[in-house]
């Protein structure tokens, strides 16, 4: 839990009360591997903060095959915030890789904590606005590199995801297929 306050607190400061009425309105949740959280055509009526394990964020394209949208691991935000904000059917999947420790809030405590404490629509925002920057700053860069380049900057970034999340799901992520992701790992450790 203190690894949620302290990633909030980095965005904007807590007093001990406020800290207090946050851990009062949110709990933790062991989920098991390969557990889904949400499906497809389900509202989102929570979100979650990583404290161990790797999620993924997927949906299927219209050939039915898979297509990772990102991956998620600790210190880290996950849910669909369109879903769990407009009340709309999402068409994504969220399914844990690993165990995993979330701490979930749901949709009434987050709009009590909006009313009880002044600094939390702020942020809301601000985490809103660093999620959004830096999947901006992703989608650019896999849109635009090749499938080494995708594979390395995955790796420079997330080595630690890379190690517990399977082959496929990564080539998927990197938008490539599974044999040439396998092909640019052999060559790289020759």
């Amino acid at each position: 839990m203190q690894a949620f306050i302290n990633h909030l607190q980095q965005h904007v400061s807590l007093s001990a009360t406020d800290i207090e009425t946050i851990k009062d309105c949110v709990y933790t949740e062991q989920v098991p591997a390969k557990s889904t959280i949400l499906e497809a055509g389900q509202i989102s009526k929570r979100l979650g903060f990583i404290l161990d394990g790797v999620v993924r964020i997927y949906s299927y394209d219209e050939q039915g095959d898979e297509v990772i949208h990102c991956f998620h691991n600790e210190n880290q935000f996950i849910g669909d915030l369109d879903s769990y904000q407009n009340q709309l059917a999402t068409d994504k999947y969220i399914q844990t890789i690993t165990p995993c420790r979330i701490v979930f809030f749901n949709r009434d405590k987050d709009e009590y904590l909006a009313k009880t404490l002044p600094k939390w629509l702020l942020l809301v925002r601000r985490l809103t606005e660093a999620a959004l920057m830096d999947k901006v700053n992703t989608m650019s860069q896999l849109v635009h590199t090749d499938a080494k380049t995708k594979y390395l900057e995955f790796l420079n970034k997330h080595a630690d995801i890379a190690q517990r999340v399977p082959l496929g799901d990564l080539a998927s992520y990197l938008g490539i297929k599974q044999q040439s992701l396998s092909r640019i790992r052999k060559n790289i450790t020759l």
